[in-house]
């Protein structure tokens, strides 16, 4: 893929972002939100995509896929008027949908198409899909991981510094002091957590940190720990289990940063 039509893309996104704008102040807080995470993932998966030494017109394929992996968000919050897929639509499968009917990608090869569209699809899935095309599934690894991390730093700006993010990506699980110490078992395990599993806040906050088993690039593992993200943790009410815990996080993100 080529500069001219990454900046084509570029410009595309942000007309189509735009024309979802409102003068309702909280619904427009929450279009902002999306925007405004769209173009950290960019960057995001261009400082992992550079880390690999890929080729600048893979560089430019990556972003198109950071740049469009949310694209149907847009629609659902106006549908819906939430980010949560579980009372609403699965996000990824609406904006692969979307591009395929504005025929927004029919000037690229089709190989280029579908990296596009299965990236978009399945960025969200809870695991990686059994994918068959082994250059699909490298794109997909990369949006995954500059996804989260952009995720990790909404949410670890509002569990941390109290940063408001807008009410549609709000959880609305109750705050309370409490969590499942079963969850742990799956961080030991080195498994991911369901959001099902989910009941309050703190549970959700050990999900997210479940979500590392899930990274792919050494980068990914230095950024995490680089931004300290992990700092997620310590607004869950401290105590042997969640110190231990903790400790258990830092010590694995170390031994991926050093031995990938």
């Amino acid at each position: 893929m080529t500069n001219v039509q990454l900046r084509y893309f570029k410009d595309w996104f942000k007309a189509y972002a735009k024309s979802f704008y409102t003068i309702n102040a909280e619904e427009q807080k929450n279009i902002i939100l999306k925007e405004h995470h769209t173009f950290n993932v960019c960057k995001n998966i261009n400082e992992i995509s550079k880390s690999l030494n890929l080729k600048d017109s893979e560089i430019n394929l990556a972003e198109t896929v950071a740049l469009f992996h949310d694209i149907g968000r847009f629609e659902q919050l106006k549908r819906y008027n939430t980010f949560k897929d579980s009372i609403s639509i699965n996000h990824g499968t609406l904006g692969s949908d979307i591009l395929s009917e504005t025929k927004m990608l029919e000037s690229l090869p089709q190989k280029e198409i579908q990296i596009i569209l299965q990236s978009v699809k399945y960025h969200n899935a809870i695991k990686m899909p059994d994918l068959k095309d082994d250059t699909i599934i490298k794109y997909l690894k990369l949006i995954r991981d500059a996804d989260k991390l952009d995720i990790w730093r909404i949410f670890s700006a509002y569990f941390v510094n109290a940063e408001d993010m807008g009410s549609a990506a709000r959880l609305g699980l109750p705050d309370t002091s409490d969590y499942n110490s079963e969850l742990l078992g799956n961080i030991y395990n080195r498994k991911i957590i369901s959001l099902s599993n989910i009941t309050n806040l703190n549970d959700f906050k050990i999900m997210q940190i479940s979500w590392l088993f899930d990274l792919n690039f050494k980068l990914s593992f230095h950024l995490f720990k680089e931004r300290e993200y992990s700092s997620i943790l310590s607004t869950i009410p401290q105590n042997d289990e969640i110190i231990k815990l903790t400790s258990f996080i830092l010590k694995y993100i170390d031994e991926r940063i050093n031995n990938g």
